[in-house]
This record gives C-alpha cells, structure tokens and sequence, in this order.
C-alpha cells in the first residue's frame, strides 16, 4: 500500500501542489497538514482548515502574516510549516 501512497504523492507534487503543515494556538488543536495549489489565497486554506476570518496565516512572525485575498501560493514552498493565530485588532 505505501507504494501507491508515494506514487499518489509524487502525482500531485509533479502537478505543482505544495505541501504545508499548520500549527495552532495554545495546542487548541493538533498539527494539520495541508494541500495548496496554485491561485490559492490565504482564505481558501483557512476555510479547508475549517476556520473562520478571525483567524490569521503567518510564516512564524507578525511581518509574515499573509492576508485574507493573498495567494499564497508564491510565498510558500513545499513542506514550509505556517501558524494560523486569532487576529487582533488593535484598539484606537
């Protein structure tokens, strides 16, 4: 079986998806890898994760959150792993 599942993979990444993995907040949830394809925006993956737009995308630091209509399929690379946060607004 393994043998079909790398041959699976292989597939896919020759037609040009990347693999990701999210982590979550506080342990909210365990670790979940993802599929991103080209064109795909920040939104796409956050409502494959099943999470709302209160929720950000990021690289790791503040400077690398990605927005909501981004695509971000550019700015990744295969096996990058992003952080999805709750997003803060700040007050006035």
């Amino acid at each position: 079986m393994s043998n079909g599942r790398n041959f699976v993979e292989a597939e896919i990444l020759e037609q040009g998806v990347k693999r990701v993995l999210i982590k979550f907040p506080g342990g909210m949830r365990p670790p979940q890898q993802a599929l991103v394809g080209p064109g795909s925006t920040t939104q796409d993956l956050l409502n494959h994760l099943g999470l709302s737009r209160d929720y950000a995308l990021s690289a790791g630091t503040g400077d690398t959150t990605f927005g909501l209509s981004e695509i971000i399929y550019p700015l990744i690379s295969d096996g990058d792993l992003l952080f999805a946060t709750s997003r803060v607004d700040a007050g006035s």
